[in-house]
């Protein structure tokens, strides 16, 4: 529920309420003091019960990395927050993000029985993968899997083959890639046209 989300992360709002009597403004600020003492926080949601005692549900987002920590049974407000903040902590000072936006110029594939003889491919998305054992992630290898030919027809879309990368030796993720464009079977006539382009050709 994104709205929901949204509306969690105002720390404070000023609502105009309307009535018979006439309109009143009054301010409500949020349970979740973490929005004004944490400077990463996103959210979420606070709680608490006799039973469950004080409960949180906290989110934060630092560089692009999205986290959440849960709090039950904390025995006051303040603890529940201090835990909370610990959590996110941790947790941020463990994740590294390897990203790769995938920007690079790929290889075009031959295509067989089609009058284009190559067609492009794209990569489906970028490849994210989060790593909280401490490896040095500038030491990961990208191979590019595609093969020699392909026989048409081609569908703009379909898997042509992947990216495949590699950490210490153990593949970590793919991505796949995709064909870029249709490219239909060949049919006589389109054969008898390149010919007879060849030869109009050769004979100018």
């Amino acid at each position: 529920y994104p709205q929901v989300f949204e509306y969690t992360q105002i720390w404070m709002e000023d609502i105009t309420h309307e009535t018979n009597r006439g309109a009143e403004t009054f301010t409500l600020s949020s349970t979740n003091k973490l929005l004004k003492n944490y400077q990463w926080a996103t959210g979420l949601k606070t709680g608490s019960t006799s039973k469950a005692k004080f409960c949180l549900s906290a989110t934060a987002d630092k560089d692009g990395l999205q986290m959440i920590a849960v709090v039950m049974g904390a025995d006051d407000s303040k603890t529940r927050f201090s835990e909370a903040i610990t959590l996110l902590n941790y947790g941020y000072s463990v994740s590294h993000i390897y990203e790769d936006k995938n920007k690079d110029a790929l290889p075009e594939v031959t295509v067989t029985g089609a009058i284009q003889e190559k067609t492009e491919v794209k990569y489906e998305k970028e490849f994210r993968y989060l790593d909280i054992t401490g490896q040095d992630l500038s030491a990961v290898e990208k191979l590019i899997s595609l093969p020699e030919e392909v026989q048409a027809p081609v569908e703009a879309g379909k898997v042509a083959g992947e990216a495949i990368y590699l950490l210490s030796g153990e593949k970590i993720g793919t991505v796949p890639i995709l064909f870029a464009e249709n490219v239909p079977l060949a049919t006589y006539k389109d054969y008898l046209k390149k010919v007879f382009g060849i030869y109009v050709f050769v004979s100018s």
